[in-house]
This record gives structure tokens, C-alpha cells and sequence, in this order.
């Protein structure tokens, strides 16, 4: 995010990236000095760039165009990064940082499968949102690393990926996020690949069950859904019933597809639902839940 700028050399513009804005005390911030053609707006290669801290505190001198910082001070803080041309000129950027004492809110993560089901090396698009447990707003992220399996497969600045497999079954896929503020979250979540059914497959049903939200707080409502899929071609079927459990235990028997579950006890209650479809073939699918138990901390800015 560029900040401010100012130059003495007409035709280069300077400016300041700083990533984060907001940071907890003692937490490390990235400046960036960086120098623009006005004309077309390329980027121009810059050195030798000196740092202060409020204008007159020495930070230091770097030959590249970045500089990790910090402060053990809460409040705003106003970085500057000095350099000359080969024909004399000064530039000089600003960027502010806001630093805070205290642990803001925590957050959690959520992770969604688009579809949730699909054919062998088809695309999947996988989405990892954070949000404020206090009240459940979204928060802009800095990065997420996904894995597949127990293997990291990326680390992005962006909330999406698209993801395959060429194995059919169920493949477990993970984001971990880190939000602006330095706060991690991880989610979980699967999505069902699977392979053109062959002549015996043909006419049997697969079944998939999601959790939402897939974390929650003890005695807070979670809503199952149970879905049910022709091996042939994956279209969805319509199902007759469907039989509930927790941790192995019934809590239930639906003609509806869904279900609103919770648990006064902290940790994974693993779920279960065995559909039977209008004509009469049935098969099961499992889900876990986490439930934590609710959050107090305040927030400090």
C-alpha cells in the first residue's frame, strides 16, 4: 500500500509500500522505497537508501529497496527512506504504521470446495475466508498456506486456489491463513474426487456430508447437509431418508437432507449420515466438527 511521497527531481515520483498498516508492538513491519518514470509510471531501480524512524531516528542504510521494522511503542509511527539519482536528485517517501499493545480478537478460518465433488484431474476451486470470532467479520488476509494431504502445494496471497487429483477419494486439503495483524487461523475441509463408474457402479449413489461451520462454539448450531450423487455421471439424486450419527451414536432419522446439530463438550464429535435415495440405494458419508469454547479477549487498537 503506498503511502505518501515526495521528490526534489521532476519527472520521478517517490513513494513507500508498508505491509502491515496495523501491527502488534514488537511485530515486524516491511517498508518498501520505491521510484517511478511520471511519464509512463515504469518502476526505477534505486540504492543506497537511508532509513530514519520520525524523521530524525537513524534506522540505517540498505543498498536494496527494503527494510524489516518494528517498535515497542503502541501508536503511530512515521517511517522515511532517502535517496539520490545519478543526477543529484532527493526523493524521500513516508509511510505511517499504526502499532497496538495487546492481542487484537482471535479469528478462525473457514475453507469451502467448489464443487465439493468432481471427476478425477478436473479443476477444484478452493476458498479460505478468516473472520473475527468476536462477531464473525470478515478480516483481510497476508497469506495462506495450503496443503493437500500432509503436503504443502502453495503459499498464496490470495484466498483461492484451484486444486486436483488424479486418484479417486476423499482428499483432504488444509488452509492456514495469516491476517493482516499477524493473527493464524487454520481450516479444513475434503472434496470427494471420483472416476467414471464402471458397468457394476453404474447404478449406485455416493454420498457426501458438509458441516457448516466446520468450527464453532460448544452449544452454538451446526447444519449438516447431506447429499447424494449418481456414480454414472455425479448428478445429484434425490433422497427418501436420512440416519444421523455422533460419534456413533443415532441422533436421528430425516426425510429432509439437513440437520442442526451441536455439543456442549469441547473438541471433535465426529459425524456420520447413511442417506437412502427414492430408489432405495443408500451409502454413507462422515464430517468433523470442532467446537471450542467462547472468546473474551478485547480488543486493543
Amino acid at each position: 500500500m503506498i503511502l505518501a511521497d515526495t521528490s526534489t527531481s521532476p519527472g520521478i515520483v517517490a513513494s513507500m509500500s508498508v505491509y502491515p498498516v496495523q501491527a502488534p508492538i514488537n511485530s515486524t513491519v516491511t517498508l518498501e522505497c520505491l521510484a517511478y518514470e511520471m511519464e509512463n509510471f515504469t518502476e526505477v531501480s534505486i540504492a543506497n537508501v537511508t532509513w530514519t524512524q520520525d524523521y530524525v531516528i537513524p534506522i540505517g542504510v540498505t543498498q536494496g529497496s527494503k527494510i524489516n521494522v518494528t517498535s515497542d511503542t503502541p501508536g503511530e509511527v512515521r517511517f522515511t527512506c532517502a535517496f539520490t539519482d545519478d543526477f543529484g536528485g532527493v526523493f524521500l517517501a513516508v509511510g505511517i504504521v499504526n502499532f497496538f499493545d495487546g492481542v487484537k480478537e482471535e479469528i478462525d478460518a473457514r475453507l469451502t470446495a467448489d464443487p465439493m465433488v468432481a471427476l478425477v484431474n478436473s479443476t477444484v476451486t478452493l476458498e479460505c475466508k478468516t473472520f473475527e470470532l468476536a462477531n464473525m467479520t470478515e478480516v483481510p488476509i497476508s497469506n495462506v498456506t495450503w496443503t493437500q494431504g500432509n503436503t504443502v502445494i502453495v503459499v498464496t496471497q490470495e484466498n483461492k486456489i484451484n486444486v486436483t487429483s488424479e486418484t479417486p477419494g476423499v482428499e483432504n486439503f488444509t488452509c492456514t491463513v495469516v491476517d493482516m495483524y499477524g493473527r493464524n487461523a487454520t481450516a479444513d475441509g475434503t472434496v470427494l474426487f471420483y472416476q467414471n463408474a464402471t458397468e457394476d457402479e453404474m447404478f449406485g449413489i455416493v454420498a457426501y456430508l458438509s458441516a457448516d461451520p466446520m468450527k464453532a462454539v460448544v452449544n452454538v448450531t451446526v447444519t449438516l447437509e447431506c447429499r447424494a450423487f449418481e456414480l454414472a455421471n455425479m448428478t445429484e439424486v434425490p433422497i427418501a431418508n436420512v440416519t444421523w450419527k455422533a460419534d456413533n451414536m443415532s441422533i436421528g432419522v430425516t426425510q429432509d437432507n439437513k440437520i442442526n446439530v451441536t455439543s456442549a463438550t469441547v473438541g471433535k464429535t465426529s459425524y456420520e449420515c447413511t442417506a437412502v435415495d427414492v430408489y432405495g440405494r443408500n451409502a454413507t458419508a462422515y464430517e468433523d466438527v470442532i467446537y471450542y469454547e467462547n472468546v473474551t479477549k478485547g480488543m486493543c487498537a
